[in-house]
């Protein structure tokens, strides 16, 4: 169960999601750890949405999260690496929740051909 809360200040209602989901996606976090640590058969998914799951963590995730720890694309990449490496189960969560308290999760990724 997801709750629901109107905010006071701007009046739109706002959802808390529990630690193991992440916004808009069908698959908990623990899923998304597995699948970046590039090891197929920890995930219980076909090879079609394992496909899927990883490009979603290498194009998109990966350059929101780096711009966590640097400005510059490919230090903030170096940096996301070691610090993931680093980490314990339960790093994608405390990622996520960053990058969404701070403004920073992008829930389109459309690209404007004009």
């Amino acid at each position: 169960m997801i709750r629901r809360y109107r905010c006071e200040g701007c009046s739109h209602i706002h959802h808390e999601l529990p630690d193991f989901l992440l916004p808009y996606k069908q698959h908990t976090a623990s899923t998304f750890e597995k699948v970046y640590s590039g090891n197929r058969w920890d995930v219980c998914c076909d090879d079609n949405d394992f496909r899927r799951l990883y490009f979603w963590l290498i194009q998109i995730f990966s350059p929101m999260a780096a711009s966590l720890f640097s400005p510059s694309p490919s230090i903030g990449r170096v940096l996301l690496r070691k610090k993931i490496s680093e980490s314990p189960p339960g790093w994608l969560p405390v990622l996520v929740s960053r990058l969404v308290n701070e403004g920073r999760w992008q829930t389109h990724f459309a690209v404007s051909s004009g």
